[in-house]
């Protein structure tokens, strides 16, 4: 059905389990969509072991991009690389490398918000590191860690607005603001 939808602009993925008879290849079906999509969530899949999103293809016009868990991990830097348009980028719960993260950071040249929340294998310095000198970052959403200052790059707390996400975001007197909950 997902592969019928013409004018598909923003596909999301949450809350698929096994129980429900979904495998993690489920995903692939995105690549049907990947000329039109701009927004693509695959978050919050609690029941589901393993991922595919190695598996995606290059999708041109994609802006926002969230990953969670599996799909958040060393083997999304393979799609994330084939994905430069991306401009606003969260990875929940991520068992990247401080090294994954710097090759994410080179990938994505438009980057302007990036939300991180570390599943213990990223620290502070790395995440800082990896974006210390980026293009055209303008926010920085850690969570979960602390990340020292990066020059020229505001960053958001959990705990100043606990709703705030990249997915829609402006600057108000230099302090990222949140335009719609998510």
């Amino acid at each position: 059905v997902l592969e019928r939808l013409p004018s598909l602009r923003a596909l999301r993925f949450q809350y698929m389990s096994k129980a429900a008879g979904i495998d993690k290849d489920f995903m692939v079906v995105a690549n049907a969509h990947s000329s039109r999509l701009s927004a693509l969530v695959i978050k919050h899949m609690f029941g589901l072991s393993g991922t595919s999103v190695d598996k995606l293809g290059a999708f041109p016009n994609l802006k926002y991009l969230v990953l969670d868990q599996d799909s958040s991990g060393p083997r999304a830097v393979t799609f994330i690389k084939k994905v430069p348009s991306v401009e606003s980028l969260e990875l929940h719960r991520s068992s990247m490398s401080d090294a994954d993260l710097e090759a994410v950071a080179k990938a994505l040249p438009n980057l302007k918000c990036v939300h991180v929340k570390s599943a213990g294998r990223m620290t502070g310095p790395g995440i800082a590191n990896a974006f210390k000198n980026h293009p055209s970052l303008k926010v920085i959403w850690p969570h979960s860690v602390s990340v020292p200052s990066i020059s020229g790059v505001a960053s958001v707390s959990a705990a100043s607005d606990p709703l705030w996400t990249c997915r829609d975001w402006r600057m108000s007197d230099g302090i990222p603001v949140s335009v719609s909950a998510d």
